[in-house]
């Protein structure tokens, strides 16, 4: 079974992806390192006791012991800083979003993904199940359109929608122009490809995708809750087919392109005029120290000062019908556990047999 580590808990993230790691059955965490940026010592060891691994003091403690590693920290300035060690180790890596905030920063990530490093990084939004949808009707054929309404921030929120619409065109960026649209922030994205691409981001709808083109039209809303085949669920088993040494689908191309386009519009935003990506400046981009450092404030003032491992792990794997719950009832898990048993016992075909019969009960 493959061993990884995770480094920097500040966000979410470590315990949920932790959680989906393990539930893949081909990967465990084993190790864990923390900054101490957001979270006293105790959180660290609470988390990593209930994940089943390690607290080790440094990066480089964990080379030699681990097949890969997730850097999750809210500090996007020093991705690249924290995981020397780990690159000079060849470790596979994953980058949590924002993997970057300036275009320089950007730039050297690019250097090491034209190496050929075995990386995967940014967003786990491209991953959900009904991009796929979209996907193929703005990939079928130009003319086609893409518009994402994002989520209410700008950058290291909105790279989430940015993620999303270069996985899907995937074509390199050319020019940004940045719009008011109504009490959110739109963007009009030219790429080499003939897909317009539209992305609305702060105070705007929460994952909603829409495209149209020569096959039709298709709309989506993303369901983000957990559950065993959600975009988390799907991210970890991309990252443990890396470790494994196997092609995986999104590579970390789109994410770069995604944080240039972002920086782009910011920039447009300053102008008034639309922007070439190929005029951005070394310098262009967002200060990922101040909010680490803002991140870091909030979580000490919020209603958790000490840190807290929620949902609870079994949620992590639950049916799509129950995302997004914060707990299951009895009747809930004995429904979801009799369809896990009908389905290793008797197949796909007695599993829809067993939801009829529980359906009727």
């Amino acid at each position: 079974m493959l061993r990884v580590a995770i480094v920097d808990i500040d966000t979410s993230h470590g315990w949920v992806l932790g959680n989906y790691v393990r539930a893949t059955g081909r990967a465990r965490v084993t190790h864990v390192v923390d900054s101490g940026l957001c979270w006293p010592a105790a959180h660290t060891q609470r988390l990593a006791d209930a994940l089943g691994a390690e607290v080790c003091g440094d990066v480089d403690e964990l080379v030699g012991n681990v097949d890969g590693v997730l850097l999750l920290g809210a500090r996007y300035d020093n991705r690249l800083m924290r995981a020397a060690p780990l690159i000079e180790a060849g470790i596979p890596l994953f980058l949590d979003k924002p993997a970057g905030g300036t275009v320089a920063q950007i730039d050297e990530l690019g250097a090491l993904i034209d190496r050929g490093y075995p990386l995967i990084c940014g967003s786990s939004m491209p991953y959900c199940p009904e991009v796929e949808r979209i996907a193929r009707v703005v990939q079928a054929g130009a003319p086609s359109a893409l518009a994402v309404f994002g989520c209410h921030e700008y950058f290291e929120h909105g790279v989430h929608a940015a993620d999303i619409a270069l996985s899907v065109v995937r074509a390199p960026l050319r020019r940004v122009s940045w719009s008011a649209f109504g009490a959110s922030e739109l963007l009009w994205v030219e790429t080499d490809s003939a897909t317009q691409i539209a992305i609305s981001v702060e105070a705007a709808a929460n994952w909603c995708l829409a495209a149209n083109g020569v096959s039709g039209n298709a709309i989506a809303k993303l369901n983000v809750g957990f559950h065993r085949d959600c975009h988390y669920a799907r991210l970890a088993r991309a990252f443990v087919d890396l470790c494994e040494g196997k092609p995986v689908p999104l590579g970390p191309r789109w994410h770069i392109e995604a944080i240039r386009l972002l920086i782009a519009g910011a920039r447009s935003r300053e102008t008034g005029r639309p922007v070439d990506v190929a005029d951005l400046m070394p310098a262009d981009g967002f200060d990922g120290l101040r909010y680490a450092e803002e991140y870091a404030d909030k979580c000490r003032n919020s209603q958790y000062p000490e840190g807290t491992l929620t949902p609870d792990a079994e949620m992590f794997t639950v049916a799509p019908e129950y995302a997004g719950l914060p707990a299951l009832n009895r009747r809930q898990r004995f429904r979801m556990h009799a369809r896990d048993a009908a389905l290793h016992v008797l197949g796909e075909r007695g599993k829809r047999v067993i939801k009829k019969v529980l359906r009727r009960a």
